[in-house]
């Protein structure tokens, strides 16, 4: 029998020691991008050639705003109001449009990034004024975000299409949250850590830190793309969903 399974991955972004990125490798084998809106990362140019990237390679294409911080590459909490974080979003989220308009493609999805993404998961009323802002300007649009968390609960009770995400190379905290990115060993790179948490997550269950087991809806695994060894890791990630019969694909 076979399943269906969505493979994403942050793009569009440039780390490391040469300011560079892995997103030609990595593409072939995901089914769908979130490409930086470059809040956190990146530039209108690279935005574009990303699109068109994952437009040739037929991945869908997803927008992926974060706290304008590109200092600590968004994955630090901003002491601005939820006014002036909702003012650059929707910045960001027009920007994006505009690329994909003149790119003739469609946006598929939304994700936040980094820290905005884990205080989305947690923290109700930023979630109601993100989960408004997005249905305001991108009706009928899918809203990526935390498995099991209350982006999720606010999407369902506003019919609002929610993709239950979760991490192949993250360890979790509890269910419901990643263990911080400071502590040692959070980032998974042994590939055989990354195929048991697989074989849970596929079985829409994960196992946290304390060894503790807990059910986790799984409609899309993500790898980063700056995890250290990320091209080989996704390739292998890929190849091991297909061994499990597997169909990549990104929710349609």
């Amino acid at each position: 029998m076979k399943y269906q399974i969505d493979l994403n991955c942050d793009m569009g972004e440039l780390f490391g020691p040469d300011n560079s990125n892995y997103d030609e490798q990595i593409m072939p084998y995901i089914s769908s991008a979130n490409i930086s809106c470059g809040a956190h990362s990146g530039n209108p140019e690279l935005t574009a050639e990303t699109i068109l990237l994952a437009k040739d390679h037929g991945v869908k294409i997803g927008a992926h705003p974060s706290y304008p911080d590109r200092k600590n590459f968004g994955r630090h909490r901003l002491s601005i109001s939820e006014t002036d974080i909702m003012y650059s979003l929707r910045d960001q989220l027009a920007h994006f449009r505009l690329h994909c308009l003149n790119l003739d493609v469609q946006l598929h999805h939304i994700k936040a990034h980094g820290a905005l993404y884990n205080d989305l998961a947690k923290e109700e009323n930023l979630a109601n004024t993100y989960c408004a802002l997005i249905a305001s300007v991108f009706p009928g649009i899918k809203i990526y975000g935390m498995s099991s968390s209350s982006l999720a609960e606010i999407c369902q009770k506003n019919d609002l299409e929610y993709v239950n995400e979760v991490f192949s190379d993250r360890k979790y905290a509890y269910y419901d949250r990643l263990q911080s990115r400071k502590e040692q060993g959070s980032v998974m790179t042994d590939i055989n850590d990354i195929y048991e948490q697989l074989t849970l997550l596929t079985q829409n269950q994960v196992k946290d830190i304390h060894g503790q087991v807990h059910e986790l809806k799984t409609d899309s695994i993500c790898m980063h793309g700056d995890t250290p060894g990320a091209v080989n890791i996704i390739k292998q990630i890929h190849q091991f969903l297909k061994e499990q019969d597997f169909d990549i694909v990104a929710p349609s």
